[in-house]
């Protein structure tokens, strides 16, 4: 995997006779010309670097609208290891995702911009989100526990979690958040486990207003359909997943596409972790170029004494059945004509940076999303859904040149975004 920080100018760079997914639909070939890190007009420099694009695709830089930088490499759980931030960042460029929403704070973001920007590591833009405010003992904090050894597990929880168990406390947590200047307050409203700690519904609502008062948006997991709609109701932003723990009624998919909040995907998540509980993931090329070394391994072989502390059999036996919930509830929502983009949870186990989007792509086509709606997904529209002032995520005059260049029509084939010839961002050629 050979990605390059981004250095020195941008200068010129012309694409000759490609076709174009402008980030709205398929446009037959043309000469697209970049300049400075912009879309530009007009003729070509006589320095500029020529691209043949024939036979060949532009697609905008991908948007993965739920990413944990900094949390799990996808590696299992009984193969749990310090996370390779840096690793990661490099494997989301490669895969051609040049922006992502960083689900919760996994990793010191303004760092991590720093290093990009000054091209010490070649890694993504980057829209922040706080700490996960939770109630005490909620998720993710099961998870945790039984994914970081102990004592790590304490100061990791500590690093990524803020409690609150009341209304008061939940603003403190928000207006600490703040201070940190994300672009969104994550919030989980969910109980994974089932059973578990959740917030309760008028904690939510003082969070979300308290975001709101401080003028950040608010993202909120949630897991069951009536979840989705409580949360909806209190206000959120963003709802993070679309609900698996059991089927949306038509109504509440009116509901839900109505309110015009963008829902984030991740349509995969459970059966990657099915398949893997079941020991059955496989890999495409691209997901073995990113995974790190002796993944593949590490899923084959599974300790016979591994059991997930803190997580009842029957909650892992319950994937299958939650995936299809997934599965029908995003079918659901396109009928409905639902706001969805594209996201996939990356970093947890089988769910690998950068190579998960394309795996997401596939899933959404083949539930029947058509082709050009999925790049939608993954493009123009995140753009739109986690950023008010993207200057990206489209290929038209004046936007920021962030571009993947592919072999083949994705239309007719959407596993042609994984065939990556090219990767650019702000105009520098990064693969």
């Amino acid at each position: 995997m050979l990605v390059r920080p981004r250095s020195g100018p941008a200068g010129a760079t012309l694409f000759e006779q490609v076709r174009v997914f402008d980030g709205n639909a398929l446009k037959p070939p043309q000469d697209v010309l970049i300049v400075d890190g912009r879309i530009a007009s007009g003729s070509a420099p006589s320095n500029a670097t020529r691209v043949d694009g024939r036979g060949k695709t532009l697609l905008p830089g991908l948007i993965d609208c739920h990413v944990h930088l900094g949390g799990g490499d996808g590696t299992p759980p009984w193969d749990s290891k310090v996370p390779n931030t840096d690793a990661q960042a490099a494997a989301l460029v490669y895969s051609g995702v040049t922006t992502i929403l960083e689900a919760s704070r996994d990793t010191d973001i303004a760092a991590m911009r720093r290093r990009i920007a000054s091209g010490e590591l070649a890694g993504p833009r980057i829209i922040g989100s706080s700490r996960i405010v939770t109630a005490p003992g909620g998720h993710p904090i099961p998870m945790f526990r039984a994914i970081v050894p102990w004592p790590f597990a304490s100061f990791f929880i500590r690093g990524r979690v803020a409690e609150a168990a009341s209304e008061d406390e939940a603003r403190r947590a928000v207006d600490r958040e703040v201070d940190e200047r994300p672009s969104f307050i994550k919030i989980v409203y969910d109980d994974i486990p089932p059973g578990s700690a959740r917030l309760s519904p008028a904690v939510l609502r003082a969070a979300i207003a308290e975001a709101h008062a401080r003028g950040v948006r608010a993202s909120v997991h949630i897991g069951s359909p009536e979840e989705a709609i409580e949360a909806l109701d209190a206000g959120a932003d963003v709802l993070m997943h679309v609900p698996a723990d059991g089927p949306l009624t038509p109504e509440q998919a009116r509901r839900l596409a109505s309110s015009g909040v963008p829902i984030v995907t991740t349509s995969r998540v459970w059966a990657v972790l099915g398949a893997a509980e079941r020991q059955q993931l496989t890999f495409t090329p691209l997901e073995k170029e990113v995974m790190p070394p002796g993944t593949a391994e590490a899923f084959a072989h599974r300790p016979a004494s591994y059991r997930m502390s803190g997580f009842p059999e029957e909650y892992l036996r319950s994937f299958a059945e939650r995936d299809g919930y997934l599965r029908g509830n995003v079918t659901l929502l396109v009928r409905a004509g639902a706001r969805l983009v594209a996201g996939t949870d990356s970093g947890l186990p089988g769910v690998f940076h950068g190579a998960a989007l394309h795996r997401e792509l596939q899933t959404l086509v083949g539930l029947g999303v058509p082709p050009a709606q999925a790049l939608l997904m993954a493009t123009s529209e995140a753009a739109r859904a986690i950023d008010p002032a993207a200057d990206y995520g489209a290929i038209k005059s004046g936007m920021r040149a962030d571009l993947v260049l592919i072999d083949g029509d994705p239309l007719a084939d959407i596993s042609a975004t994984e065939r990556i010839l090219g990767v650019w961002q702000d105009g520098r050629r990064m693969r």
